[in-house]
């Protein structure tokens, strides 16, 4: 009798796990939208109504959009008739350079994303804490991977994801933290060696 009970129990979670997987295609972006406006059944008039509404609220956006720009653009102008010839030629530097790290700086997330460079030049870390911090991403790669190749609901499927990117998240954080508090990291060591 306890089996048979098992068996219809194992057989129901399968059951739902592989009806809501089929439920969980993606969609295009404004699909969800159409798919709940036909679902509500409207009206020719509560469509066109809608319709009305969606295009002022564009056009309302668009305008509001083109008054922060020159909103924006005044605002620079009213700095500059304060400042001097200089301090106008200054500023402009500044913008430019400010502007150009900015363009550096999405250059170098790039190369972060295919994993070259130090994504925390301020944090550095010694050889055995890195060694430690790899083994822990690995860890977790090889968990996540287990937990979706699991035949389990997706529901609890989301869950064990979700925890095991927590423990992760907090276990990468105390291993740095420790490192930096035992003094082991490189930026303690060159600081020792400046005393």
């Amino acid at each position: 009798m306890k089996k048979l009970f098992l068996f219809a129990l194992i057989a129901s979670v399968i059951s739902v796990g592989s009806i809501a997987a089929q439920g969980n295609t993606k969609q295009k972006k404004g699909d969800g939208r159409r798919s709940v406006m036909k679902e509500l059944n409207l009206t020719a008039e509560q469509q066109s109504k809608i319709e009305a509404l969606n295009k002022d609220f564009k056009n309302k956006s668009d305008a509001l959009k083109t008054q922060r720009k020159d909103l924006a653009k005044s605002h620079r102008e009213s700095i500059n008739s304060i400042l001097t010839p200089e301090q106008q030629s200054l500023l402009k530097d500044k913008r430019k350079d400010r502007s150009e790290k900015m363009a550096k700086k999405g250059k170098d997330h790039k190369k972060f994303a295919k994993g070259k460079g130090n994504k925390r030049p301020h944090m550095k870390l010694d050889e055995a804490t890195r060694n430690q911090l790899r083994a822990l991403k690995n860890n977790y790669i090889q968990e996540k991977s287990a937990i979706k190749r699991s035949r389990i609901a997706p529901e609890v499927q989301a869950k064990q994801l979700e925890a095991a990117k927590e423990k992760f998240r907090t276990d990468r954080r105390e291993i740095i933290q420790k490192s930096l508090k035992n003094g082991q990291g490189v930026k303690n060591d060159e600081k020792r060696q400046n005393s």
